[in-house]
């Protein structure tokens, strides 16, 4: 269908012939084509999932059209000293750098990339001369910077922070172990200064006077909810907020007015045990049992071979890693990255932890199978959401990669379908009562609202009872707590 006649509608105009005629024809078959997705949608066992989407569609405009409120003077001083902070990660990266060049001449023409600059500073004397090389490196090149690593021995193919983690954790040792480690920590300031920094304001909406975002509830084969500016200048992408109560901080309610901040307790290891029926899964949830204790410890006297060592926090915080790794199907090769161990101690890990959770093992290996049969896996939640491996069938796939897709996917979508179905609830809630609350914004297993501050703390009991008997909708043998906070601005 031509779609040049579309451009000649003019709002309030009265619609010639020839206009009417188009409108005619681009809505003859929308009937037709809705009987047959409904047909589809009957024959895929989709009901309940589409049911739900279209369920959530009002919610999710409110939530774009409310936006969240910034206090701007908090968050350009927090910003400020963030600002500080890369200034002075900067000057002793160059200050370590400089120590570097004195011994080993790292830094020449070849380096820096200007025969002009290098000629200029032959006119100095070595130690300015070497201080002055060191001014011209440009810190934020990875060209530049691989270049002076490799000269010092650091062998390798780029410098993405993964690599150069598992460079100084191999090497513990070596000359460049504070370099690196202050070229990490300056890396991660640098992103936050230009993702948080001068421009982010800029997209508060001039009317609103709010931050606003371009939420899909479709975007995500998992159906995740996800986030992103409207244009350059305009909207921002929320779900990107960092969980650093230090920025949260400055989203604000208006005046009189509460944030209540509530998120789904332990939702990944809960839908996990409630999918896989796994008895260490299930008593982590019921019984209070520490999961990540009892895996690391596994791991951990494994790594050690002793079988009396006992963890700290420190590790089964870093082992937290390797379990919500197994959730998503990763193996002994992702266990080898966290951990940095050998390949063959990590397939002695792997064995070993999926031999304690062997429910857990064997829901996984079902899904590898029902992947390799029929190409599509269901979350196996109420409303059945799928994802088709078209990929696979084509061979645009590597099978261990769809592997671990189709492995993430129940547990990641039937989280995305309770706390949708978690919105539409406590919206109704909001709406049948007349509550002088609203819906703010949702960042994966958890909901912002902003209440009145004579009614925050029932409406947030209220919200949490919904919220947690929305979860058993999903669950199985298991039940899944949710906590609350209440207080003046967005807390983590």
């Amino acid at each position: 269908m031509d779609k040049t006649e579309r451009e000649t509608f003019v709002r309030n105009n009265l619609l010639n012939e020839s206009q009417i005629i188009y409108a005619a024809n681009d809505i003859k078959y929308l009937e037709k084509l809705k009987n047959r997705q409904e047909e589809m949608s009957l024959k895929l066992n989709l009901t309940e999932t589409i049911r739900l989407e279209m369920e959530l569609i009002p919610y999710l405009g409110d939530m774009e059209l409310t936006g969240l409120l910034v206090d701007k003077d908090k968050w350009n001083k927090y910003i400020e000293i963030n600002k500080n902070n890369l200034k002075e990660i900067s000057d002793k990266i160059k200050d370590e750098l400089y120590k570097l060049q004195r011994n080993f001449k790292i830094i020449d023409k070849n380096t820096i990339n200007s025969k002009h600059d290098i000629n200029q500073l032959e006119l100095f004397s070595d130690e300015d001369h070497d201080r002055n090389l060191v001014n011209k490196v440009y810190i934020s090149s990875s060209n530049q910077m691989l270049k002076i690593l490799n000269k010092l021995g650091v062998y390798i193919e780029s410098t993405k922070s993964e690599l150069l983690q598992k460079f100084i954790l191999d090497n513990p040792q070596h000359k460049t172990k504070d370099l690196i480690e202050l070229l990490l920590k300056y890396r991660k300031y640098s992103k936050f200064v230009s993702t948080y920094g001068d421009s982010f304001l800029n997209s508060i909406n001039k009317t609103t006077k709010r931050l606003h975002s371009n939420i899909s509830q479709c975007s995500t084969d998992t159906g995740r909810i996800s986030s992103k500016s409207y244009s350059k200048n305009e909207g921002v992408n929320l779900q990107n907020i960092p969980a650093d109560n230090d920025l949260r901080h400055c989203f604000i309610s208006r005046q009189g007015y509460k944030i209540i901040t509530i998120d789904y307790s332990q939702q990944e290891i809960t839908l996990a045990a409630s999918q896989s029926q796994d008895p260490l899964l299930l008593a982590a949830c019921n019984n209070n049992i520490d999961l990540h204790t009892e895996l690391a410890t596994i791991s951990y006297r494994i790594i050690t071979k002793d079988p009396n060592f006992v963890i700290n926090k420190e590790i089964r915080t870093k082992h937290k890693r390797v379990v919500f790794g197994l959730f998503y199907g990763a193996g002994a090769k992702r266990i080898s990255e966290v951990l940095n161990i050998d390949n063959k101690t990590a397939l002695e890990v792997y064995s070993a932890l999926m031999e304690k959770l062997s429910e857990f093992n064997k829901y996984q290996e079902n899904i590898k199978k029902a992947l390799k049969e029929d190409y599509i896996v269901r979350d196996h939640s109420y409303t059945n959401r799928m994802k088709f491996f078209h990929q696979l069938l084509n061979k645009e796939m590597e099978l261990y990669e769809a592997e671990k897709q189709a492995c993430n996917f129940p547990i990641q979508s039937s989280g995305a379908s309770m706390i949708k179905k978690a919105i539409i609830e406590c919206g109704k809630y909001i709406k049948n009562n007349n509550l002088d609350c609203r819906i703010l914004f949702t960042v994966h297993d958890e909901l912002l609202f902003e209440s009145k501050e004579e009614i925050a703390n029932d409406v947030a009991n209220d919200l949490k009872n919904i919220m947690e008997k929305v979860g058993l909708l999903f669950l199985n043998n298991v039940a899944i707590k949710a906590s609350v906070t209440i207080d003046e601005f967005w807390t983590k």
